[in-house]
């Protein structure tokens, strides 16, 4: 394109040279000049410099077509390289798609992980109510007072109503009271 523009502007300045050389010559009093007196060798060495001008365009053509084939060259490499783009966005897509379903697909396994977990917490903690049932509530006091509130008083719920009782009248009053308000607000 650059060339286009270079070889289309040589083209119009020789044109412009060649109008003014031509009206200079035959009416330069049309440019304002006085008639030139004919000077044949002058003439001669400006017929030369305009074949050297003239040589030198050809010159650029053969160098037009290098630079031709160059850049088909490279455009071919532009349009190899805008696929392998296109294949790299491609595929970047189809990661996050799956890197969101991964994510998707985890959180639903650590939420059952999760829930097998509290299933499993809760079997234990009825275990250890069945346990506590059978063992002196002074000891298992001991113990609740210990646990966590909330864990304190899934155990309790557990334990057979009587024993519960018992136990409860073994733990300080206020850890008691938070621990029936708990007790009752759970499934």
């Amino acid at each position: 394109m650059i060339f286009k523009v270079i070889i289309g502007t040589a083209v119009f300045f020789l044109v412009f040279l060649a109008t003014l050389f031509g009206v200079y010559t035959y009416d330069p009093t049309f440019l304002g000049f006085p008639p030139p007196k004919i000077d044949s060798v002058a003439l001669l060495a400006q017929m030369k410099k305009a074949k050297s001008v003239i040589d030198s365009v050809k010159i650029k053509k053969s160098d037009l077509n290098k630079i031709k084939k160059k850049n088909d060259s490279l455009e071919k490499k532009l349009a190899q390289i805008s696929d392998s783009l296109m294949k790299v966005r491609s595929i970047g897509n189809e990661a996050k798609k799956t890197n969101e379903y991964l994510k998707l697909e985890n959180a639903k396994i650590e939420q059952e992980l999760t829930r097998k977990r509290d299933s499993l917490i809760r079997t234990n903690y009825t275990v250890f109510a069945q346990m506590y049932d059978k063992a002196n509530p002074e000891d298992v006091a001991k113990i609740i007072s210990e646990l966590d509130e909330r864990d304190a008083a899934f155990i309790l719920k557990k334990m057979k109503p009587k024993n519960a009782a018992k136990v409860l009248e073994n733990i300080k009053p206020e850890l008691a009271a938070s621990i029936l308000v708990l007790s009752a607000t759970q499934e």
